[in-house]
């Protein structure tokens, strides 16, 4: 514990000192780390196209692409390549080219092995090109192994074809001094070439235009070929400078909702060959750098260039196009660009704004009524709607798609349109959004959300005239007023003009102050708006005249105040009392309420009586005015009242008395029902049911009732029923007397009372035809309503249902409904289909299975009642015939239609030599036999059939071999004797004929015998004669490649083997022997031929010798060479070095491998061992004088130029892509891995020790 205080002690004082070592010692080490390459050769790696030990592989065919005349270069593809999984490398395979020339010297021998890639391609050397006659062989190579080669003869380019022809003329360029040519110039440029070289153009690839200044413009076509034509300067074609711009076009305003845009460029036409492209969505951050004064900039975040089409006049318009996304959407920019010919592009841009509805005329601009928001809102949304009638107001989106947008009104009038995302509300239970509203019902917006539109009240209203004002003489008729219209809430100044006593022309002005109170200068006074001009003021018989001037509109075009047309009124002299005034001073009249029919006649005077509130005595005496022949009684309602249709009616009915004098009754009401109307109704759904009290007097109340076997669906209570007992009440009517409810019509739906409530009355079920009783019970026909007729009944008539059964038959019959005690005549006998093979037999009634009744019959229905088909069995026979030569007869058999019939064995005396073949079913083609089954459709007649009885010819091979099959033949038949086809000879025999069963005689092929029982033929032979016999040599390859030719000896003489003529199957094999019969014999051997014989190569792995010489060294004192021997193929590991005094083991020459190393032995090879003299001070590393060394002058290449393609120690070229200089620098390997391993350890410590002395100076701290 006291060294660990003591060390920390020491480390505290000296941390700075630590850190310093420690990151010293760190930064050594990793300057050293590129010189470890130097120091330890182990880990120096072979070049990665230096190929050991690969094993063989098929190497794909290199492409070649064209090899044209005057070419410099060669390329191709379909580069191979081969995992080393050992070393977990991709070895790349190189490719080599030859060029030869048209007398076959090679002009080039070139190759290259690409890092990377399929493709491939050499550079020829200096001075030499592909030229006419030329061919090129190419092939690539891994390792050993290479691919088949490639040969291509050159050809002539289409470049080496073509004289181009270039263009003359003008071309104008707007950047010269930058020999910048745009993508239209270089289109244009292009065109002038083609259109010069019409024959040609077709084969043109690519086309280059450039200038140098305004003094030279060069071509370089690209054929398909691939040949170039090189820089073409076209002399007779002059560069213009472009310095000029474009006009710009005009572009309409674009609302939000359109769906076209259009524009017009200014000035004069003609307008051909400008160019018009328009930008629907110019990217807004880079909206500033689309139009400058440097020209225009299309950003990569617009939308993409449309060009459109430019009518005779220079307007053009562009649709946008939905399949291609194209929207207009609020502030987006949209541009035009403008190319003239000749001229700089121009452009302009404008903004998408929102849509301004057509305003809306209203009285007070300044304060909107209830009516005016909808109206206004109602404008909006119709503007809002694009041409497909989607709206385009900020509804909501994405989970809140159900939420309309909100508009709303603010203090001025101002219209803000808040997006539906913006609208507060929650979530339902069902995932909806439930928005939250405003106390007068609008949707509530988000504290926090702006507007995503606003339009100025200006923009929305239009200010309209007030009406004129109403004059009226007050009650008492002292008075005149002026009252201007109460909608007009914005009148300012109300200007009254008359004649005073004296006749001269009087002025009175009232005047609105913005606070809203009123001054009147002039006579009268004036209380919120309204003028009281003293009648006394004013002379008789003249008029008063008055007019309201508004405060103007909003906007800066409908500021003018407006002022309405003249209110007037005629002033009376003063007159005497009229009647009118007596009978107002008397007490008055009142209005008096009149019920009328539809079409009555009226007499207004029934509409007024004396007010109740005079005495008796003035009610008799105002009574006495009403009654006097001059006093008429008018109704001054606007419009007039009558009764041509059905109405409450609230007027003013006018008393005119004889001397002129009259008198307004108000309020008079008249009530005209229909000659048909409803008796009671709920005031409210569902709350309290009230009587109609307003019918004439002489109304009937006429009520329809269900009876038995009647209801009535579609009524608001649902179903009703009726009853046969107590009848229910289905309805009730107010009706006039005498009409006639079968004509009479409602008015609304034009249909007949009767007909609507008839057509309402079912039967219910078992029930038929209802019909209406009256109030004796009797069916009535009479709807014609009167006191004694006013209450009808519906009945129906009982019915029962007849059923149908088919009984397992085949189809369907509706039920039939019949009314009770009524008969029904049963159905025919094909009602239904009958079962499978069954016929009808009748009809069963009810359970009565005894009496079956017939078709066409009657019964009574007296009840609900089943009809059931009954049905019996169809019969037919089968009958038997003997068939030809056959004799006997059999019974006929009874059958049912549809069963299965089992096939009996025949009783017939059969024909002779013959037997039972089967049996010939009706008309059928083929035979059955006995005991099968057939199903009976219909009568059947079997007839028998015969056969003849069947004998065996079988073949006995005798002494020979094979099989040959047996024949049958008719028993009795004659039989020709075949040929011994399918058996083989014994040795040196030949077929004779056959021998006939027992019978010794042999008989030749071609006898006709009688055969009558199984017979056997047995095959015989007899010697045959050698001296013509020859038999086959043939030659088999066992695997290996090429033929040889078979030989033809005759048997007994002799045949020499001739020498191999096989290649072998393997490059690691060759040719051991031959063998004959299972048997190894030499090649010259001479063997006897006695048949067809077979001679097969043997073959055998080639060995290698493998010799290491350990030149001077020894391996345990022994330097003696050492000798092993593999097979062809074999990869080998590189046994370990010798050692020798004084001097260091280099590597094994033949070429540089190390001991560990693979190695493919192909041939037989000795490896010497190169020796390095331990360095001594002031000398070289490599001794001159060891064999290996490379004494080479400094600035001699590694490669002789003279030898393309060099190879090491595998034959493998180098790597890298130069194909003529390149060499593989190999480093020694010593076989010591310790200054890696020093070097790794040293530089893990010192990072180790930076850590953890900061970890230690951080925690102490």
């Amino acid at each position: 514990m006291k060294l660990k205080a003591k060390f920390m002690n020491l480390f505290r004082k000296n941390v700075n000192v630590f850190k310093k070592i420690s990151a010293g010692l760190l930064a050594f080490m990793i300057m050293l780390s590129p010189l470890t390459s130097i120091v330890n050769a182990n880990s120096i790696q072979p070049n990665s196209g230096t190929t050991k030990a690969v094993p063989q592989i098929d190497v794909k065919k290199p492409s070649v692409n064209p090899v044209l005349y005057g070419a410099t270069t060669i390329s191709g593809g379909n580069l191979d390549k081969y995992r080393d999984k050992v070393n977990r490398k991709t070895v790349i395979a190189t490719v080599h080219v030859i060029l030869k020339g048209e007398d076959g010297t090679e002009k080039a021998k070139l190759y290259v092995t690409p890092t990377s890639g399929i493709k491939w391609s050499v550079k020829l050397p200096e001075g030499k090109k592909v030229e006419k006659g030329d061919t090129v062989t190419v092939y690539q190579q891994i390792g050993e192994n290479k691919s088949p080669e490639v040969n291509v003869d050159a050809k002539p380019s289409k470049a080496s074809t073509v004289t181009l022809k270039m263009p003359t003329g003008e071309i104008w360029i707007e950047q010269t001094s930058s020999n910048i040519v745009n993508e239209d110039e270089q289109a244009e440029a292009v065109k002038m070439l083609k259109d010069a070289n019409t024959a040609v153009a077709g084969d043109m690839k690519s086309v280059k235009f450039t200038i140098d200044g305004t003094n030279h413009a060069y071509y370089e076509v690209t054929y398909t070929d691939g040949s170039t034509s090189g820089k073409v300067e076209a002399t007779n074609l002059q560069i213009k400078k472009v310095t000029e711009n474009s006009r710009k076009a005009d572009l309409n305003e674009i609302t939000i909702v359109d769906n076209v845009v259009k524009g017009k460029l200014p000035g004069p036409g003609p307008f051909d060959g400008i160019k018009v492209q328009l930008i629907i969505n110019v990217k807004k951050e880079k909206s500033g750098d689309f139009c400058t004064d440097k020209g225009c900039k299309i950003d990569k975040d617009s939308s993409k260039p449309v060009v459109v089409t430019l009518e005779a006049d220079g307007t053009f318009s562009y649709t946008l196009q939905e399949q291609n996304k194209e929207s207009l959407t609020l502030d987006q920019i949209v541009g035009v660009t403008v190319k003239e010919p000749h001229k700089f592009v121009s452009c302009s841009t404008t903004t998408v704004k929102p849509v301004i509805p057509e305003k809306t005329e209203v009285k007070d601009p300044r304060k909107l009524t209830a009516e005016n928001k909808t109206t206004i809102i109602n404008a909006i949304k119709e503007a809002y709607k694009a041409p497909d009638g989607t709206s385009k107001l900020p509804n909501g989106t994405g989970e809140w798609d159900e939420v309309p947008a909100v508009i709303q009104f603010d203090d001025s009038g101002n219209v803000k349109i808040f997006s539906g995302n913006d609208v507060a509300g929650n979530w339902d239970s069902d995932g909806h959004y439930a928005p939250e509203t405003n106390p007068d019902g609008s949707l509530k917006v988000k504290e926090d959300a702006q507007p995503k539109i606003t339009i100025q009240a200006k923009d929305l209203v239009k200010n309209i005239k007030p009406d004129a004002p109403t004059l009226a003489l007050s009650d008492d008729k002292k008075n005149i007023t002026i009252t201007p219209n109460k909608v007009d809430t914005d009148a300012h100044i109300i200007t009254v003009s008359y004649k005073d006593k004296d006749g001269k022309d009087q002025t009175t002005t009232a005047t609105k102050a913005d606070d809203g109170t009123w001054s009147i200068v002039g006579e009268g006074t004036v209380v919120n708006g309204v003028i009281t001009l003293p009648k006394d003021k004013v002379k008789g018989k003249t008029d008063v005249k008055a007019k309201v001037t508004d405060k103007g509109g909003v906007a800066d075009d409908d500021k003018t105040p407006l002022t309405s047309d003249f209110g007037t009124l005629t002033v009376e002299e003063t007159k005497k009392e009229t009647k009118a005034d007596k009978v107002r001073a008397l007490g008055g009249l009142d209005p008096v309420v009149m019920k009328k029919w539809v079409k009555d006649k009226l007499d207004w005077k029934d509409g007024v009586k004396v007010s109740d509130s005079a005495s008796d005595e003035n009610k008799a005496k105002i009574k006495e005015f009403l009654d006097e022949a001059g006093t008429k009684f008018t109704d001054e309602t606007t419009p007039g009242r009558n009764t041509d249709t059905q109405g409450d009616y609230t007027g003013t009915i006018k008393v005119t008395f004889d001397d002129g004098s009259f008198i307004e009754v108000k309020d008079q009401k008249l009530y005209v029902s229909n000659h048909v109307t409803w008796f009671s109704k709920e005031k409210t759904p569902g709350g309290e049911v009230v009587l109609n009290e307003n019918t004439p007097d002489d109304a009937l109340v006429v009520e329809f009732k269900l009876g038995e076997g009647t209801k009535v669906d579609n009524t608001n209570s649902g179903a009703i029923e009726g009853n046969k007992d107590n009848p229910v009440s289905y309805q009730k009517y107010k009706v006039k007397p005498n009409t006639d409810l079968k004509t009479y019509k409602n008015p609304i739906l034009n249909e007949t009372y009767y007909n609507l409530i008839n057509s309402k009355v079912k039967a219910i079920d078992k029930y038929t035809e209802p019909v209406w009783n009256g109030k004796n019970g009797s069916v009535t026909e009479n709807f014609i309503i009167t006191e004694s007729n006013n209450v009808f009944t519906a009945t129906a008539t009982k019915t029962y249902d007849i059923t149908f059964d088919a009984n397992t038959g085949g189809g369907t019959k509706d039920k039939v409904t019949q009314k009770a005690n009524t008969e029904y005549e049963l159905p025919a006998s094909n009602t239904f289909t009958p079962p499978a093979n069954k016929e009808f037999s009748g009809w069963q009634i009810g359970d009565d299975s005894t009496n079956l009744r017939q078709p066409g019959s009657k019964i009574t229905i007296t009840g609900d009642t089943t009809v059931k088909a009954i049905w019996k069995p169809i019969e037919f026979k089968v009958d038997f015939k003997a068939g030809e030569g056959a004799s006997g007869s059999m019974k006929d058999v009874p059958v049912t239609k549809g069963s299965e019939y089992e096939l009996p064995t025949p009783t017939f005396t059969a024909p002779k030599d013959k037997v039972f073949a089967g049996w010939k079913v009706g008309d059928q083609e083929g035979v059955k036999q006995a005991k099968e089954r057939i199903t009976i459709t219909g009568n059947v007649t079997l007839t028998a059939t015969w056969k003849p009885i069947m004998v065996d010819v079988s073949f006995d091979k005798g002494e020979g071999s094979g099989n040959k099959d047996k024949v049958s033949v008719a028993k009795g038949s004659e039989y020709t004797l075949p040929n011994s086809e399918g058996f083989t000879p014994p040795k040196n025999k030949e077929f004779a004929g056959w021998q006939v069963g027992n019978d010794s005689e042999v008989k030749a092929v071609g006898t006709k015998i009688t055969v009558n029982e199984n017979t056997i033929l047995k095959a015989i032979y007899k010697d045959i004669e050698h001296k013509d016999i020859k038999y086959k040599v043939t030659f088999n390859g066992n695997n290996g490649t090429g033929s040889m030719d078979s030989a033809t000896v005759k048997k007994g003489e002799k045949y020499k083997l001739p020498e191999n003529a096989f290649g072998a199957p393997s490059e690691n094999q060759e040719f051991k022997t031959w063998e004959v019969d299972g048997k190894e014999v030499a090649p010259g051997t001479e063997i006897t031929i006695e048949k067809d014989t077979e001679v097969k190569a043997i073959w055998e792995e080639i060995m290698i010798k493998i010799t290491y010489n350990p030149n001077g060294g020894n391996w345990n004192n022994d330097s003696a060479n050492k000798t092993i021997e593999v097979k062809k193929g074999t990869t080998i590991t590189i046994m370990e070095a010798p050692v020798k005094d004084g001097f260091k083991f280099k590597y094994w020459k033949g070429s540089e491998y190390h001991p560990g190393e693979k190695y493919t032995a192909v041939e037989d090879h000795t490896f010497t061992a190169v020796w390095e003299e331990n360095k001594k001070p002031g000398y070289p590393d490599v001794n001159p004088s060891e064999p290996g060394s490379n004494n080479k002058k400094p600035g001699t290449p590694d490669v002789n130029p003279s030898e393309p393609g060099s190879k090491d120690k595998n034959g493998t070229q180098s790597r890298g892509t130069s194909s003529l200089n390149s060499k593989t620098n190999r480093i020694p390997k010593t076989g010591v891995n310790g200054t890696n391993m020093l070097y790794a350890f040293v530089l893990s410590f010192a990072a180790c020790a930076v850590l953890a002395i900061n970890r230690i100076y951080r925690k102490e701290k």
